[in-house]
């Protein structure tokens, strides 16, 4: 999973976006939030997977990464 480059897509709809570029930022922002992501996309996984463990592996996960999303969405505000 690529979490730096969801992490680069989300932060394109961003306002703010030119702001981080021209003071050099982007990098390390996309690197915290990319940290953030995968840390809330595990533990999604393992809430889910404990609550539903004849679900398949793969659905759980992509109901998991929904969710860390919301949860980044929320981080950019």
């Amino acid at each position: 999973m690529k979490y730096k480059t969801i992490v680069l897509e989300r932060l394109k709809e961003h306002p703010n976006l030119h702001e981080l570029t021209s003071n050099r930022t982007l990098l390390s922002t996309i690197e915290g939030y990319a940290k953030e992501l995968k840390r809330s996309h595990e533990a999604w996984k393992e809430c889910l997977l404990g609550a539903r463990p004849e679900s398949h592996e793969a659905q759980i996960s992509i109901e998991a990464l929904e969710l860390a999303l919301k949860d980044l969405e929320e981080l950019f505000h």
